[in-house]
């Protein structure tokens, strides 16, 4: 996957913008390496629009200058969205699960019972895929009134014509970063969500078609004696061997 590098300035522009006011920006840009010092003017530039004063410090960064600068920003705020690219640019740069892939291990989670299993289903789906795509936008656009939450509700739980491979087709498991795809497997796996031979097959199911393109589901850490479930890039020709932690779960303790 490509991510082209103006979605990233975007994203870095974004989170200052959203976090600072417009008087401190310059400094902030300075603090985390977008600009080398801080001029006179440059508080008045920032006041005419914070976003475009970012952006326009950054178009001359190049690839690893501006992931730098990224993590340096959240290490100062919160951006779900800037956190998701500067992972996908990162830790999964290289190492991608194949659209087959993820096809699979959808539709294997048919046989695990209700998709969240003990914790609530939108907000484990807020979670994962963001609240504001489940509860905000239309869903459809010939349904303007209707949000997904809407939809999974007359269709998951009212009228369940859905399975649970069709409620993660609508909610965009097929499509949804690869650090997003993981985020869910670790959360339905979670104590939270399930424990037990439950979750135990859960993993099982999971592992049959993620472990075809080097990937795993196992145990990294515990809570109260339940397994935490991370995902781990295995070792190439080496069945069962791990590599490194790629993805673990920061659910609930």
């Amino acid at each position: 996957m490509t991510i082209p590098l103006d979605k990233l300035r975007d994203q870095i522009a974004d989170t200052i913008g959203a976090n600072v006011s417009a008087h401190n920006v310059p400094t902030v840009c300075q603090s985390v390496g977008i600009q080398d010092g801080v001029q006179e003017g440059d508080a008045s530039d920032a006041y005419r629009s914070k976003r475009a004063y970012v952006k326009r410090h950054l178009l001359k960064r190049d690839k690893p200058a501006l992931l730098e600068i990224a993590v340096k920003v959240l290490t100062e705020f919160a951006s779900p969205a800037l956190e998701n690219t500067v992972s996908e640019m990162t830790t999964h740069a290289e190492h991608r699960v194949s659209q087959v892939t993820r096809k699979d291990v959808v539709k294997a989670l048919n046989a695990v019972g209700h998709l969240s299993g003990e914790k609530g289903l939108f907000a484990l789906l807020s979670t994962v895929f963001g609240k504001e795509a489940i509860e905000g936008s239309a869903f459809n656009v010939l349904l303007q009134s209707r949000t997904l939450e809407q939809e999974i509700t007359k269709h998951y739980i009212d009228n369940p014509d859905w399975d649970n491979e069709q409620l993660l087709i609508e909610c965009g498991a097929l499509i949804c970063s690869q650090t997003t795809f993981f985020k869910l497997l670790t959360e339905l796996l979670h104590p939270m969500s399930r424990r037990g031979d439950e979750q135990e097959e859960a993993a099982k199911q999971i592992n049959a078609a993620l472990r075809r393109d080097g990937f795993e589901m196992c145990a990294v850490d515990s809570v109260s004696g339940y397994p935490v479930y991370g995902i781990v890039r295995l070792q190439p020709n080496v069945p069962g061997a791990m590599k490194n932690l790629i993805f673990a779960s920061i659910g609930e303790a």
